[in-house]
């Protein structure tokens, strides 16, 4: 089934993955919010996204205290996942190490809007202590704020958050299709490169390796070269974290997009 258009006025909210088969149920905090802040009543409709790239088209058939029940109407819009034949966007992997505090926050919210696939968070050597020490913790609140962007720019497919993992290990655990490490003092600009590799999928991503305050350290740098890791640049002058990553997504997913 195509994706379909939906109108700015629409509910949209995201499907409990633990609900019953037959039973649908929204995620607890959207039917919180559904119930308490907006008030829904029986009848109401809403769009329930389910992050593996479906919207359905959900009543609410009973809103008594302690007991909330719904009812599937049927699909609304399907789209296949990043990097399938058909679709119009690589499995791209933003490995990142990530900036303190509402900075990290802000860098999962805006590569969720752009499309990113999967969000890598790396432990590297200059990892600020506060970053390394706290980002496990706070992938509960980037898959919330994760879910908060999917609704907002109508996206269907929830991005995967994962790690903190060192470097060494996912350059030698997961492989990937095509990869570059971003640096202002490579001679390729990223947008070349990028054009000339082949779209990634889950199974053989695209990924971009960007660092942290201070860059990688030259013993990183050694393992990028060790395992064929080419590198890029954005500018010819360092920039923050967030910015490379960002630009560094909107630069592939760009060259990548097939058009219709």
């Amino acid at each position: 089934m195509a994706r379909e258009r939906h109108e700015g006025g629409e509910r949209w909210f995201f499907l409990d993955p633990a609900a019953r088969e037959g039973a649908p149920r929204l995620h607890a905090d959207d039917e919180r919010h559904a119930l308490k802040v907006l008030r829904l009543e029986p009848l109401a409709r809403v769009v329930a996204l389910d992050g593996a790239g479906s919207a359905w088209d959900l009543e609410l058939t009973q809103a008594r205290r302690g007991e909330t029940l719904w009812r599937l109407l049927g699909k609304l819009a399907s789209e296949p996942e990043p990097g399938a034949a058909d679709s119009p966007l690589p499995w791209l992997e933003i490995a990142v190490a990530p900036p303190k505090g509402a900075r990290a926050d802000e860098l999962v919210e805006r590569l969720v809007q752009l499309g990113v696939a999967a969000v890598v968070l790396i432990g590297a050597e200059r990892t600020q202590g506060y970053a390394r020490e706290q980002v496990g913790e706070r992938l509960e609140r980037w898959n919330r704020l994760a879910r908060e962007q999917c609704k907002q720019c109508r996206r269907l497919w929830l991005p995967e958050l994962s790690g903190p993992v060192d470097l060494a290990t996912h350059l030698r655990e997961r492989p990937a299709s095509a990869q570059l490490w971003l640096d202002p003092r490579a001679r390729a600009p990223l947008a070349a490169e990028i054009a000339s590799r082949r779209a990634g999928t889950r199974a053989a991503p695209l990924r971009l390796w960007i660092g942290p305050e201070g860059g990688w350290s030259p013993a990183e740098e050694q393992l990028f070269k060790a395992a064929g890791v080419a590198s890029a640049a954005l500018v010819p002058h360092v920039l923050r974290v967030e910015t490379a990553a960002e630009a560094a997504a909107a630069i592939a997913l760009h060259a990548a997009w097939r058009r219709e």
